[in-house]
């Protein structure tokens, strides 16, 4: 059996709820996660110095070497697929040319933090860089199944070279807003779980991180097998 591809795993307060999932059931064959992540605006203080991630107050004991992974993921500090789609179609005019419609893109994808690190880790490394768009809040929507399918390829193709892995079907509702049940219980960035009479509308729980770790997992699979 081929040795399990070493994953490294960095993000926001959102990882909380996929890492507490993957403890939930037994480690998958196929890969080894290692999670860094800093909640809220501290995720900006996460860099590369030389080899080393730094900055990171969220350590699950990996290695902080990135030369040692075969793969990257990012989960915090993206755009929502929706903003992807609302920024394209705000240079869709005519009237801007193929250059300031360049020098906009480079321009917005710059303010994301995620953006600026993916970048890095594929130009430096070579290998899968994978990235997840923000957490959809309870205030918002993430549109009927066409629309977020259309939002979502439109991140994914702004994102290049950087892979995009949308949030699963299985999270939202036909109104296009996540499930409530997925917010009960929601798990930080530190493994603290709340209660399920206490929502927290920015956080999910272990069943939804479960069902992005799927979606996770999958989008692992089809990068390596085009790797």
């Amino acid at each position: 059996m081929a040795a399990a591809r070493r994953i490294c795993v960095i993000g926001n307060s959102s990882v909380g709820a996929v890492r507490m999932a993957l403890g939930d059931r037994p480690a998958p064959s196929s890969y080894e996660f290692a999670f860094f992540a800093s909640g809220g605006p501290k995720f900006e203080t996460i860099g590369i110095a030389d080899d080393l991630l730094v900055g990171a107050e969220v350590d699950s004991g990996g290695d902080r070497r990135l030369s040692t992974y075969d793969g990257f993921v990012l989960h915090g500090r993206l755009p929502a697929a929706f903003e992807a789609l609302e920024f394209e179609r705000g240079l869709g005019s005519e009237r801007y040319s193929e250059r300031v419609r360049a020098l906009a893109l480079a321009d917005w994808r710059e303010g994301y933090k995620s953006w600026a690190l993916g970048l890095s880790l594929c130009a430096r490394y070579g290998r899968p860089v994978l990235a997840m768009s923000r957490n959809v809040f309870a205030s918002e929507r993430a549109g009927s199944r066409a629309e977020r399918a259309t939002a979502d390829a439109t991140l994914a193709r702004l994102l290049t070279p950087i892979s995009y892995a949308p949030f699963p079907d299985a999270l939202f509702d036909e109104d296009g807003s996540v499930k409530r049940p997925f917010y009960a219980r929601y798990v930080n960035v530190h493994g603290r779980e709340g209660s399920a009479a206490s929502q927290d509308e920015w956080h999910y729980n272990r069943e939804a991180g479960g069902l992005i770790l799927d979606a996770l997992l999958s989008r692992l699979d089809a990068a390596f097998a085009s790797d």
